[in-house]
């Protein structure tokens, strides 16, 4: 115990004085983790980058920036749809001026049908760049949890390339550590132990807030976690305020990480149509938390909707045959168990309304982009999102409160 003890105070000490005899002599680090791989052709929309275009409105403008707002409106007569994906919900290649992402077309064109009452219906995005499985279930019950009356509707942009791996990043790991999140997510991990792989996948984030180590701690020395843990923020709060290497540690960390894939793809020849298999072991925990989410929605009064997402029709592509196959056959077959909507979204955007990576991205220079399309391609998402299921989210404004799935 002593020994553990010790390292604890040891190991944060010792790690700061070699940061900060590294932060003397690197220079400073300049990295955005979200564009460096993509360079000048993608951009991540934000309220700023919106402008007045393509027949829109100054009220519609304004209404595409509010997508991006953090929180849900707090209107109680509003509809509130959560828009779920990863970052092809949120980039524009290619973007020209009044391009926008398909939540904010969603939004737009949701206002065109039901008025120009902000209100009635409001589109969030919950979308998170390489959303995984074991993320949107973590974001699915933050949401839920969220006041007064969280969400109405759940829009969700199934990836299959995000269906290779299972990781929890720290923005959701902080989620997932919430007191009512957390709560929630043990119950539902409790109540569902027939999942196993999803029950797997969960427990895993929920070890650091209720492990049996921290317990233990706690029972046979009262003061000494929570002393350690308050040491351990104020030496973290004072690192990241004078050691620059310090404060810039996740980015340093994405740097190196695309400096070590640029450098695998050049000497393996690997490019971004290479194919890309989704292995079993993330596959199959990948569809039982999908289902985990269909349990949790259903246990209250909140409209899902999914979709899979749009896959590049070309070819070479690094979704096989068989794994495309496969993903369109068990999603819907599982929405269909549960009553739940899926629309099929994976040949919906054609070939022209892709792009490709620029010549400068690393890794990946003047080569095909299988993850982001255009901003036309983005508008004709929320088109055909409006035709199948505009009308449910039109209806549902116009009831004011009759919004049972």
């Amino acid at each position: 115990m002593r020994s553990s003890r010790f390292a604890r105070y040891y190991t944060p000490v010792v790690c700061l004085l070699i940061l900060t005899l590294l932060s003397l002599c690197l220079p400073e680090i300049v990295f955005d983790p979200s564009t460096a791989a993509q360079g000048r052709r993608i951009e991540f929309q934000s309220s700023e980058s919106v402008t007045q275009a393509n027949d829109l409105s100054l009220d519609e403008v304004q209404l595409a920036q509010a997508v991006l707002s953090s929180g849900f409106d707090d209107g109680r007569d509003a509809t509130r749809i959560l828009y779920v994906g990863n970052s092809q919900s949120m980039a524009i290649m290619d973007r020209l001026p009044g391009d926008l992402t398909s939540p904010q077309w969603l939004q737009v064109l949701l206002a065109r049908q039901v008025g120009t009452k902000e209100s009635q219906v409001v589109v969030r995005l919950g979308s998170l760049p390489n959303l995984t499985m074991t993320e949107l279930v973590v974001k699915l019950v933050a949401a839920g949890e969220s006041p007064p009356r969280g969400i109405d509707v759940v829009l969700l942009g199934l990836v299959l390339e995000e269906w290779r791996a299972l990781g929890v990043r720290d923005e959701t790991l902080f989620l997932a550590q919430q007191q009512t999140v957390r709560d929630e997510l043990t119950r539902l991990v409790a109540a569902n132990a027939d999942l196993l792989s999803a029950d797997k996948s969960l427990a895993s984030i929920l070890q650091p807030a209720s492990g049996s180590q921290v317990a233990a701690a706690g029972s046979q020395e009262p003061h000494m976690v929570s002393v350690a843990t308050s040491f351990e923020n104020q030496l973290q709060t004072w690192a990241e305020r004078y050691i620059p290497l310090f404060a810039a540690r996740s980015k340093l960390h994405g740097q190196i990480s695309l400096a070590y894939y640029g450098l695998r793809n050049r000497v393996f020849g690997f490019t971004s149509a290479t194919a890309r298999p989704v292995p079993e072991a993330t596959y199959r925990p990948s569809l039982e938390l999908l289902e985990l989410c269909l349990r949790y929605t259903q246990s209250f009064a909140v409209l899902l909707i999914f979709y899979l997402a749009p896959i590049r029709p070309i070819q070479p592509n690094p979704n096989p045959p068989a794994d495309v196959a496969r993903f369109r056959r068990d999603v819907p077959a599982l929405c269909q168990r549960y009553g739940i909507t899926c629309l099929d979204y994976t040949d919906l955007i054609p070939a022209e309304l892709w792009t490709n990576y620029p010549d400068d991205a690393v890794g990946t220079e003047g080569q095909r982009d299988f993850a982001h399309f255009t901003g036309a391609a983005h508008k004709r998402l929320a088109e055909q999102l409006i035709v199948d299921v505009g009308a449910l989210f039109v209806q549902w404004a116009r009831n004011d409160g009759a919004r049972q799935p």
